[in-house]
């Protein structure tokens, strides 16, 4: 038997090392990979870029020839987290990274645009001038402020950005689920 877990039912014990990665020797990260100096802490790698990147940290004490496990706790992000390993598995198998889809294309887009609105918010600019910059000063021009669809827009951006720069950015880093 690999695992216990009698103690308690969110702890696993492990009885003996298990082998899940390939032989010793094979599962050096690949060439393209970036570390860090390897610190008391650890060492972080870096594999791919953009959509494409997967960062890895390896705790202190592991050998390159070691075999890999990896400790996932079974909570609310574990879907997540087993994304990332299967993307990981990609990386010592050689293979191409899988793009993160945590995001997708209009979500990065306003999220970028929830920024701007939050920055310009912060240097004392009305909501108007923010709409003038993100959406252009014709556009602006062609409707009458007060009850313009931009306007309320702003405002929504001007929260979102708030809401992310007050700590809601860490819900960035999880799939959106519906459970």
């Amino acid at each position: 038997m690999f695992w216990t877990a009698e103690v308690d039912p969110a702890t696993v014990l492990l009885t003996q090392k298990p082998v899940l990665a390939p032989v010793a020797g094979e599962v050096a990260p690949p060439p393209d990979a970036g570390a860090a100096p390897a610190g008391t802490d650890g060492l972080d790698l870096a594999f791919g870029a953009g959509l494409s990147s997967l960062h890895v940290f390896v705790l202190p004490g592991i050998a390159a020839d070691d075999a890999l496990a990896a400790i996932v706790p079974l909570d609310a992000d574990l879907p997540d987290r087993l994304r990332a390993l299967e993307r990981y598995r990609h990386v010592l198998a050689g293979r191409r990274i899988p793009p993160d889809d945590r995001l997708t294309p209009q979500r990065r887009h306003t999220i970028r645009q929830a920024l701007q609105a939050f920055d310009g918010r912060s240097c004392g600019a009305t909501h108007r001038e923010i709409a003038a910059v993100l959406f252009g000063a014709g556009r602006l021009a062609d409707e009458m402020w007060k009850t313009s669809s931009l306007r309320d827009k702003v405002k929504r951006l001007v929260r979102e950005g708030t809401r992310l720069v007050g700590g809601g950015y860490r819900d960035l880093f999880r799939h959106r689920r519906h459970d």
